[in-house]
């Protein structure tokens, strides 16, 4: 990946207040991500914009967007997607990636030994799951240590194990 490709982070939900702050749900649970952000990038046109504050709401994160200052402009933002660039994105905790560092890796099975290659990644309460494409057919895989053994991105690879039936 190119250090200038974006990254989804998450969502502006709505107004927060009448200060122009924005409420953010992010693209997976972990809301503290934008806390350190200088900046974001809004939108499919991936407008640039400065973050000057954070507070954690729960589930979600309230943003201080630089040069929003009301309500109606907050209002204006709602329903857009947050992007970070993959050289400024937040970094994550051992053991959590990014899906789009995801997509397109090689996934090798021990159980039936065959391989195929991550094409998607579904996000759910529970747990995600890898949605993989294999030579005549499509698994969905959770992401749960019973299954998921290993993850290698330096190597492009991800190790299953998967139980009868998963692959077809």
């Amino acid at each position: 990946m190119k250090s200038d490709e974006f990254v989804l982070l998450g969502a502006i939900v709505k107004p927060h207040g009448i200060k122009g702050e924005v409420k953010v749900i992010p693209i997976d649970t972990d809301v503290l991500r934008f806390q350190n952000l200088n900046e974001i990038y809004i939108g499919s046109e991936k407008q640039s914009i400065s973050v000057e504050g954070f507070k954690n709401s729960g589930k979600f994160a309230i943003l201080k967007l630089k040069e929003i200052d009301n309500i109606e402009d907050a209002m204006a933002l709602t329903e857009k997607e947050i992007y970070s660039t993959i050289s400024n994105r937040p970094t994550l905790d051992d053991g959590k990636f990014y899906i789009s560092d995801l997509i397109s890796l090689k996934v090798k099975d021990l159980y039936t030994k065959k391989t195929g290659l991550v094409a998607n990644v579904e996000t759910y309460p529970a747990n995600d799951v890898l949605v993989c494409k294999f030579e005549n057919s499509i698994a969905k895989i959770p992401m749960i240590k019973e299954f998921i053994k290993e993850i290698d991105l330096e190597d492009g690879l991800i190790i299953v194990e998967t139980i009868d039936g998963m692959i077809l």
